[in-house]
């Protein structure tokens, strides 16, 4: 049983673990209250099985060990994974882990997980804020920390994820909003483009903008995802990374309608598309699925310089098919559908501010609602009744 007690002139608490191992971990500060303070918390934690002796508990550097083998090389795309090892080399390493000097000598040693509490996440993200990094990548740092604990507590090394309850940032008014709208091309504008699209990469360009499709999906388009007949593309897979993936999320495989737009010039295409053994879309000149950067660097972006348009991503195509169909009166579900996105929520959060307002013809049409004819009628009725009844309870007085 665990109890308060004094050690040579030091007062902490005297306990088994669940290995029956004896302990005496000392109260800091030195007082009766951190001591009972201690205690309470040993004891709850002996109840719940949840102890780690304290030459047990593992530190930020064995996480980021375990979480490379354990996660990212199982279950993280290899784009993503690079993106998580540059973040963990750049950001998180070096706050929370083992720092040395030019002499490999340790300066300060790896935090223990029992450590990573809400106010040191706190300081790391001040710290960052202090460091000019961006908003975008501080969250995505909270992210990443948030997933290595979540990790740590499956091997019950700790029972807490801190980052959980530390807040994300949040981007200055607007400015996500504004950053979409300049991205967002017009009708015009995708004409522009198109008309100046070398022949290889034209088709590529008009599916992006009349289906948003993601980059990877339409490299890892197959011809025997088109469904001529019912004029549909089936998404099923992603290149990305010198690999195909299984789409992210069960939304994300979906199907997609062709415009007679498109329709027309795919089948023209497929007579002169490069064949090869995966019967590739949108291959390169081998028929072998095409590099990302290539397609960037040889059609893209020669293609917005040449129609003299600003230098977007090519994930805001997919930008600009999503503001198009809710420009045409499509309602929110039906573009979350058509995106693949797993929540309406997540196409909310991003296209909300450009839905129709609603609000100016609100006041009249209520006030018309209100004050409708059959409104009006109603209302007079009910008032007779009223009146009538009233004039029932007097005469019986």
């Amino acid at each position: 049983m665990a109890k308060v007690q004094i050690r040579n002139g030091k007062i902490g608490v005297d306990f088994y673990d669940l290995q029956r191992r004896r302990h005496f971990i000392q109260a800091k500060p030195q007082t009766r209250r951190a001591a009972d303070s201690l205690l309470a918390r040993i004891t709850t934690e002996l109840n719940q099985g949840s102890y780690i002796a304290p030459d047990e508990q593992q530190n930020f550097d064995d996480l980021v060990a375990a979480y490379r083998t354990g996660h990212l090389s199982v279950k993280v795309r290899d784009t993503t994974a690079k993106w998580y090892e540059g973040a963990l080399r750049n950001h998180l390493i070096p706050f929370f882990g083992e720092i040395k000097n030019q002499n490999g000598q340790t300066i300060r040693r790896a935090f223990k997980l029992q450590q990573i509490h809400v106010g040191l996440i706190e300081k790391f993200r001040a710290d960052m804020q202090t460091k000019g990094k961006g908003v975008r990548t501080i969250n995505k740092c909270l992210v990443l920390l948030g997933s290595m604990l979540r990790y740590a507590i499956k091997r019950r090394w700790i029972t807490y994820n801190a980052a959980s309850d530390v807040s994300k940032l949040r981007e200055a008014h607007g400015q996500k909003q504004d950053a979409l709208e300049l991205a967002i091309l017009t009708p015009a504008e995708i004409n522009a483009l198109l008309a100046s699209t070398d022949d290889r990469y034209r088709v590529l360009l008009l599916a992006a903008a009349l289906t948003g499709l993601r980059q990877g999906e339409l490299l890892g388009l197959q011809w025997g995802d088109v469904d001529w007949q019912a004029r549909k593309v089936y998404v099923r897979r992603s290149w990305s990374g010198g690999r195909m993936y299984d789409p992210k999320t069960k939304a994300s495989r979906r199907r997609v309608p062709i415009p007679d737009e498109l329709l027309t010039p795919l089948r023209e295409w497929r007579l002169a598309c490069p064949k090869g053994e995966l019967d590739l879309v949108f291959p390169n000149g081998d028929g072998k699925p095409q590099h990302p950067s290539n397609l960037l660097r040889r059609g893209f972006f020669p293609a917005l310089r040449r129609a003299g348009l600003r230098r977007i991503r090519f994930h805001d195509l997919r930008h600009t098919y999503a503001s198009l169909l809710i420009a045409q009166g499509y309602n929110i579900k039906t573009v979350s559908t058509l995106m693949g996105h797993s929540s309406i929520k997540i196409t909310m959060d991003v296209y909300t501010h450009l839905l129709p307002d609603a609000t100016d013809s609100i006041a009249s049409g209520l006030g018309k609602f209100i004050f409708s004819p059959e409104a009006v009628a109603g209302g007079k009725q009910m008032v007779s009744k009223a009146q009538a009844r009233t004039a029932e309870v007097l005469k019986i007085a």
